[in-house]
C-alpha cells in the first residue's frame, strides 16, 4: 500500500518532491529549450538510496527536455529506503 501515512508512501512522496524540485529548477533555467511532450524514464533505487539503471524509455520532446528529466534524477540525493 502506498498511502501517504505509510513509510513507503512517505518515501515515495519525498522522492517525487525531490525530483520535482530539481526538474522545476532546470525547466525555469532552460525554458527556451523546453517543449511539450513526454519523456519516460526508468530507474532503480537501491536500499542505500543510490540510483541504478537510469535510462530513458520514451521521448516525444526535445533532447534538452529529456536531458532535464535524466539530470533531475541523477542529481537528486535520495535517502535510504525505509524498513
Amino acid at each position: 500500500m502506498n498511502a501517504v501515512g505509510t513509510p513507503q508512501g512517505r518515501y515515495k512522496k519525498l522522492l517525487e518532491d525531490a525530483i520535482g524540485s530539481r526538474w522545476y529548477y532546470y525547466i525555469k533555467a532552460k525554458g527556451d529549450l523546453v517543449s511539450i511532450g513526454t519523456t519516460s524514464v526508468t530507474f532503480e533505487i537501491l536500499a542505500d538510496g543510490s540510483v541504478k539503471n537510469l535510462r530513458m524509455t520514451e521521448n516525444t520532446t526535445t533532447e534538452a527536455t529529456a536531458s532535464i528529466a535524466l539530470r533531475s534524477i541523477q542529481e537528486t540525493k535520495f535517502p535510504p529506503i525505509p524498513e
